[in-house]
């Protein structure tokens, strides 16, 4: 019962990213250029699955306290923060 409850929020939370995400790629592929309307349409491609993911917690009645992210353990903060600042050096 919970596998259909969580397939049918990734079903909704796909279509919405695909239905946001469409109006600024349609305007993109039409104009022929990344610029349409100053930086609006990158914008919305990148907030595009934050809003899909607000979208399907309202449709859904899901708390937005659920879209919360735990920090994790201690160790892999300390990964996820000293592995970036390392990442150009290594290319070098």
């Amino acid at each position: 019962m919970i596998t259909r409850s969580l397939n049918k929020e990734i079903l909704f939370f796909l279509v919405a990213v695909t239905l946001i995400s469409s109006v600024p790629w349609t305007l993109m592929i039409s104009t022929g250029h990344i610029r349409v309307g100053g930086e609006n349409s990158v914008n919305l491609l990148m907030w595009s699955p934050a809003l899909a993911a607000f979208l399907v917690c309202a449709l859904l009645r899901i708390p937005f306290a659920s879209l919360g992210w735990d920090g994790g353990q201690r160790s892999m903060r300390g990964w996820a923060t000293s592995f970036p600042s390392s990442t150009p050096f290594r290319s070098i």
